[in-house]
């Protein structure tokens, strides 16, 4: 579904209700960027934009990675406005995750799982319990002679445990782990409005994604190459040819270009110039709304340079995610929904608390003007008995 189609169909053709917020935030090599977008009105807003650079120390990079991660994100979080309803949708890069496309047998979806354990070894490999994974069905149950695509992803445990330490100020709203390339993939899916497959060429900090988009395909191939040059032109070039060999299909024409680099115009024209297929951006600013108050020199007339993850990553958490893996391990995800119901339970004490003292101090309130006319009652009583007596004593006096 396209951007087109909620809008026309409005956000209960996607059980969307109310008025949301996520953050994306991508996790790079060279810093954390960040997108804060809501969805409400059958409209895609985006209220905030932010970056932060890894500190270099003065000139030490003996720092590391993780605590520069923490360090990024605790100023993130002290800059910005997160709410404790608000999702954060954290990204892993490509290049760590290892890609399986295949199609199984035509089964029950409710055996999907149990198929995949006995793929997993097949097709991964490492042993089962040092890998964090998910998959996605990449298009409905198919019929007998189609089966049923999939798309599994995993990655080394090891690679999301070091990356958690550095997540510790945001972990009360760590909902998802994703990766790059399917955050950028759920952009486009939803932002373009061709039915054409295209492709993505996402340069960042030590790493391309190249990723093919179509309405119902999705694969990937991380390359190991963050410079706009002949070697990577014949990479993506090399790509291109063994996806179309093992797709069977034509060679996509549309070709999105994405990353800081392509600021510069003339790496634009280099690709243009090497590659046949037509270099276009995304027209993202004619889909989405801006609040009044960002201004941010990664805003132009149609883009958002740079910032196209953490858009994407925003986008799973509103629901509007065509590809939704999640690569938080089990256990840190069960630790995470204890403290949830702690935190619940000490709330719903210090409700209770609440409510006593409260229902005691008007008690106390009712009492105190009571009490006050008791013992005024009381000494009235006292007195009348002190008088009594008297006339009693006095007339018994006068008997003799």
């Amino acid at each position: 579904m396209s951007f087109r189609d909620i809008y026309k169909k409005g956000p209960s053709s996607i059980g969307l209700s109310g008025n949301k917020s996520t953050w994306g935030l991508e996790i790079g090599d060279g810093g954390i960027k960040a997108v804060k977008a809501s969805f409400r009105d059958g409209k895609l807003y985006v209220e905030a934009i932010d970056r932060v650079d890894y500190s270099s120390r003065g000139g030490e990079v003996t720092l590391k990675k993780q605590k520069l991660i923490e360090e990024a994100v605790d100023t993130f979080k002290k800059r910005n406005l997160i709410n404790k309803s608000d999702k954060i949708i954290v990204s892993l890069s490509g290049k760590m995750i290892l890609s399986r496309f295949f199609t199984l047998p035509p089964i029950k979806k409710s055996r999907i799982g149990d198929a995949l354990k006995f793929e997993l070894r097949k097709q991964v490999p490492f042993e089962p319990d040092e890998i964090a994974w998910d998959y996605q069905q990449l298009d409905d149950v198919g019929t007998a002679n189609k089966g049923v695509k999939i798309g599994l992803f995993a990655t080394k445990k090891e690679n999301i445990y070091d990356l958690l330490p550095g997540l510790a100020p945001i972990r009360v709203n760590l909902d998802a782990i994703q990766i790059t390339p399917i955050a950028i993939y759920n952009l486009v899916h939803l932002s373009s409005d061709s039915n054409e497959d295209a492709i993505v060429i996402n340069v960042e900090q030590g790493n391309t994604d190249f990723i093919v988009v179509g309405r119902t395909k999705y694969w990937n191939r991380s390359i190991p190459i963050s410079e706009v040059n002949m070697t990577l032109i014949r990479e993506i070039q090399r790509s291109m040819g063994y996806y179309v060999s093992v797709s069977k299909g034509t060679k996509p024409e549309i070709l999105y270009l994405m990353g800081d680099i392509f600021e510069d115009d003339s790496k634009i024209k280099f690709v243009d110039e090497n590659l046949e297929s037509k270099v276009q951006f995304l027209n993202l600013l004619g889909n989405i709304r801006m609040v009044k108050d960002i201004d941010h020199p990664a805003l132009t007339k149609k883009n958002i340079y740079g910032f196209e993850t953490a858009l994407g990553l925003a986008l799973q958490g509103l629901g509007l995610g065509e590809i939704k893996i999640n690569l938080l391990p089990d256990d840190y995800v069960k630790e995470r929904q204890v403290s949830k119901r702690r935190v619940f339970a000490y709330a719903i004490a210090i409700g209770i608390f609440l409510s006593f003292f409260t229902q005691y101090i008007k008690d106390y309130s009712l009492w105190k003007p009571l009490s006050n006319n008791v013992d005024t009652v009381a000494r009235t009583l006292n007195e009348s008995n002190r008088e009594a007596v008297k006339i009693f004593l006095g007339k018994r006096n006068s008997r003799f």
